[in-house]
């Protein structure tokens, strides 16, 4: 993720990909020092993976912020203890089937054809967009009778 990170910034570094993680954050950090910036850390999962990231983002004191998502308010809490997380509800069975969908049939959202399915694919995504999207984006390139 830091290279990721570090390929989006304005560095001057080549073969990135030898450095060490201690070293990459460390030069992350110093770039983010001189730019304004807006990070989103989409579905981080525990305290320990907020961690990894911490270090190159310690500094706010130029207007920059670091938004993260995350299923577990525990989480939340522990990033930023002074911090009101937004909850966001899951969506119903009817807007999960809808968007999923959208997503696997673009060109034509009222396929029927996954009645049998409906039920095991409304329980794998419990509510949640980015499954449902990562979902439906993958059943969109296979055909139907696949």
């Amino acid at each position: 993720m830091l290279l990721v990170m570090l390929r989006q910034t304005p560095n001057l570094l080549k073969d990135i990909e030898l450095i060490k993680e201690n070293e990459l954050s460390i030069f992350l950090f110093t770039i983010l020092m001189e730019l304004k910036f807006l990070i989103v850390l989409d579905d981080i999962c525990t305290n320990d993976d907020w961690l990894k990231f911490v270090r190159p983002f310690a500094d706010a004191a130029n207007g920059s912020r670091v938004t993260i998502t995350t299923r577990d308010s525990k989480v939340a809490s522990e990033v930023d203890p002074w911090s009101h997380p937004l909850n966001l509800m899951q969506l119903t069975e009817e807007d999960t089937w809808a968007l999923f969908l959208n997503k696997a049939f673009p060109e034509n959202s009222s396929e029927n054809n996954l009645n049998n399915v409906k039920a095991e694919i409304l329980s794998l995504c419990r509510g949640l967009p980015m499954a449902i999207v990562l979902l439906g984006g993958l059943l969109s390139t296979v055909k139907l009778s696949e």
